[in-house]
C-alpha cells in the first residue's frame, strides 16, 4: 500500500518578468525557499501558477524548471486543460521532465455531468502517466463541476488503475469528510482550502496543498503542531490568524497579492498575467499593513519538519 502524503505542499506561482514572459530562473529561488519553510512538495502549474494564462510550451518549460531545482520536495505536475489530448500530452512531458505524480483539473466550458463522464475524461491523461500516481484536482468554485466528489472519487477509482487521490479544492467539509469515510482508506484526500485547514485536520487531513504556503508555511505548520499535540486554543488562534492572511489576500486579489507577499519575502515572481491585474502601490501597501498586523508572517515557533 502506497504510504499517505503528510505535510504542506505549496502551489507555487510561475514567475513572469516585468513584460509577462516567463522567469524560470526565480524558481531556483522559489525552491531553496519552500525546503528551508518546511514544505514538503510542490505543486506545479495549478490555479496558483496560472495555468490557463500559460501555453503548453511554457508549462512544459515550468515543469523543466522545477525538475531541475526541487531538491527533496515532492514534485506534483499539474497537467489540466479545457483540450483533453493538450493534457495528454502535458502528462507525457511530466514524466519524461521526472515529476512524481500528475493532477488534472476538470473542463470548465464543456464539462463532465456525471462521475462516469469525469472518468472517462480523466482516464485518457492518467494513462499517458500511467506510472505515476494520479489526482482529481476538484475545484468546483472555479470548474463549475456540479458532479459531487464522492461520485467523482467512486467513477475514478474504479476506472483509473493509477487512481491516487483528490486534491480537494471546495470548502464543503461535510461532503469532505463523506469522501474520508468512504475512502479515506483507499486513496489520498489532500485538502485545498487553506484558510479552513483546521476544520479539515477534525476530519483526518494529513496533507494539504495551497497558495498560502508558499509565504506563510510557518504559520499553518505551527498550528498543525498544535492540533497534533492537542492545544487546542493554540491552534485557534492560528487557524483564525490564516483566516485574516486570505481575508487580506481575497480584498486585494489573491494572485496578485500572493506574489507581493513572495516578494516581501525577497522572491520577485513578477507581476500576475492578464486578465489580472498587478496591486498599485496603495494596494500593495495596504495588504502588507494587514498582514504584518496579525503577524501572518512570523515563524510562530514553527517546528519546520524536512528543513536544514
Amino acid at each position: 500500500m502506497r504510504p499517505k502524503l503528510q505535510g504542506l505542499i505549496a502551489a507555487p506561482h510561475t514567475p513572469f518578468r516585468a513584460d509577462g514572459s516567463f522567469a524560470p530562473d526565480i524558481v531556483a529561488e522559489q525552491a531553496r525557499w519552500l525546503a528551508s519553510s518546511g514544505v514538503v512538495g510542490v505543486f506545479v502549474g495549478g490555479t496558483t501558477g496560472e495555468w490557463p494564462s500559460l501555453t503548453v510550451g511554457e508549462r512544459r518549460e515550468l515543469f523543466e524548471a522545477w525538475a531541475a531545482h526541487r531538491g527533496e520536495l515532492l514534485f506534483i505536475a499539474h497537467v489540466g486543460h479545457n483540450c483533453q489530448r493538450d493534457a495528454m500530452e502535458l502528462a507525457r512531458a511530466a514524466v519524461e521532465c521526472g515529476a512524481q505524480a500528475t493532477s488534472a483539473i476538470a473542463p470548465s466550458f464543456f464539462r463532465p455531468q456525471s462521475g462516469r463522464e469525469c472518468a472517462d475524461y480523466y482516464a485518457p491523461i492518467a494513462a499517458a502517466a500511467r506510472d505515476l500516481p494520479f489526482f482529481v484536482y476538484h475545484i468546483p468554485g472555479m470548474t463549475g463541476i456540479r458532479v459531487s466528489p464522492d461520485e467523482q472519487l467512486a467513477a475514478c477509482l474504479a476506472a483509473i488503475p493509477n487512481m491516487a487521490g483528490m486534491k480537494f479544492t471546495d470548502p464543503d467539509l461535510y461532503a469532505y469528510g463523506r469522501c474520508v469515510t468512504k475512502f479515506g482508506d483507499r486513496c489520498d484526500l489532500v485538502w485545498g482550502v487553506d484558510e479552513i485547514l483546521l476544520g479539515a485536520l477534525a476530519y483526518g487531513a494529513t496533507a494539504a496543498v495551497g497558495s498560502t504556503y508558499n509565504y506563510a508555511a510557518p504559520l499553518y505548520r505551527a498550528m498543525i503542531d498544535a492540533h497534533e499535540r492537542g492545544d487546542r486554543a493554540r491552534a485557534t488562534e492560528l487557524g483564525l490568524c490564516a483566516t485574516q492572511l486570505v481575508e487580506a489576500l481575497i480584498d486585494a486579489g489573491v494572485l496578485a497579492g500572493g506574489k507581493a507577499l513572495m516578494a516581501r519575502r525577497g522572491i520577485d515572481c513578477g507581476p500576475p498575467r492578464p486578465p489580472v491585474a498587478p496591486l498599485t502601490a496603495e494596494q500593495r501597501e495596504r495588504l502588507l499593513d494587514r498582514v504584518d498586523a496579525v503577524d501572518a508572517l512570523a515563524d510562530h515557533g514553527a517546528v519546520c519538519h524536512g528543513a536544514e
